[in-house]
């Protein structure tokens, strides 16, 4: 998703969703100098998204979690040329 010629917090899932327009390099600067990665974001990069249960941003390290009963739908596979109501 682009806002404002911005990507907006979401990285493509499939290589096909993103032509590599936001690639850059990225330069980190600190007492003891500097590096840079390149290609942070190439063209034909695809991130898949993996099923998390908790909040990884607040705190790894703390909390708590209970599950007792949960379900977990996946899609079905659709063949070529076929729509999904058939």
């Amino acid at each position: 998703m682009v806002g404002a010629n911005v990507p907006i917090f979401h990285y493509n899932v499939d290589a096909e969703e993103y032509d590599g327009q936001f690639n850059t390099s990225h330069t980190a600067r600190g007492a003891f100098g500097s590096k840079t990665w390149d290609n942070q974001w190439p063209a034909g990069s695809a991130y898949p998204d993996y099923f998390v249960i908790g909040e990884p941003y607040t705190n790894v390290g703390e909390g708590q979690a209970r599950i007792d009963n949960i379900r977990l739908y996946v899609p079905k596979k659709v063949g070529m040329g076929r729509s999904r109501s058939n």
